[in-house]
Formats: C-alpha cells, structure tokens, sequence
C-alpha cells in the first residue's frame, strides 16, 4: 500500500492575475490536504520578493475554507461521476431508470461547475489587493491598473497615498 505523507500549497484564492495570488501550506496525506501550516502570497512575474517567488503571511481562512471546500465537491464529483456511470451502463442493460441517470449527471455537472467557479471567482478586491501588494512591496500605482473599471480604486489609492505620507513623516 502506497502512503504519501508530504506538505503542498492548495487554496488559491486573493488572485491579482500576472502578480500575485494567496496559497496555503497543508500538510497532506495522499495528497489530500488536512492541517493547514502556513499561508503565502505567492509572486508571479518580475515582483519577487528578494529573490524569492513567496512572501509568508498569516493563515489565510479564506484560503483554507476553499481548499476544504474544493477538497469536498471534488469528491463528492468523483463520487457522482462514478454513480451516474454505473447508472447509465445499468440503464442500457435492462431496467430503465433514466430518470435517476439524468438527476446524477445533473449533480454531476452541478458539482463540476462548482468546482471550476471555486477558482474563477476568486480574485482579491482592490483594497485586499493593495494590502497584499504592501506585504510584498509592489507599488500600489503597479496593482491599479487591475482594478481601473472598479468605482473604489480612485478612493483607495487615495487613502493609501496619504496613509503612506503619514508614515512618512
């Protein structure tokens, strides 16, 4: 019997496409996160923080609920996939129960739609994003462009702006 005990980073969540996104260490068994160890940004592109790809920040809850999250309907898929199969082979034999075979392939896509909007609704908002930008030293003028449509970034890079003098001073 094969045993993978291991960490790897799941949850990504917080994305800033091309710059960074938000991940979180989990220690694993057969690759199935389990404890949640550390959370990171993790830097895309030239934004690097010292070299390093990854700036350690505090645990991320968000990061952690949709790695549990993605870990359930993930299986729960699996699991349905599996049962509409054998469904679908059980109606072609003998008795009809299409009806049942259409209620889990519906389950089925449901779940599988669940699981790809888990990663596509996911991108940090314009102040989560200058935070985060902060933490890894990346201008706030270089994370604005990402967010020009949205009606809060004029205000917040305003508001950073003069947070910044304060300290400054």
């Amino acid at each position: 019997m094969f045993v993978h005990l291991g960490s790897h980073l799941y949850g990504k969540v917080d994305q800033v496409p091309g710059l960074f996104h938000v991940a979180t260490e989990f220690f694993c068994l057969n690759f199935l996160p389990l404890v949640p160890l550390r959370s990171y940004l993790i830097l895309e592109g030239l934004h690097h923080h010292g070299g390093s790809d990854r700036v350690r920040i505090g645990l991320s809850g968000k990061s952690i609920l949709m790695t549990w999250f993605r870990l359930g309907v993930g299986l729960a898929g699996i699991g349905f996939a599996i049962a509409s199969a054998i469904t679908v082979e059980r109606c072609l034999r003998g008795p009809r129960l299409w009806s049942l075979a259409v209620v889990r392939l519906t389950i089925t896509a449901g779940l599988g739609l669940l699981y790809w909007g888990s990663y596509r609704f996911t991108r940090a908002g314009p102040l989560r994003a200058l935070k985060l930008a902060t933490l890894a030293g990346i201008p706030p003028e270089t994370v604005a462009p990402y967010f020009v449509d949205h009606p809060e970034t004029d205000r917040l890079l305003e508001e950073y702006a003069h947070a910044q003098e304060t300290l400054d001073r």
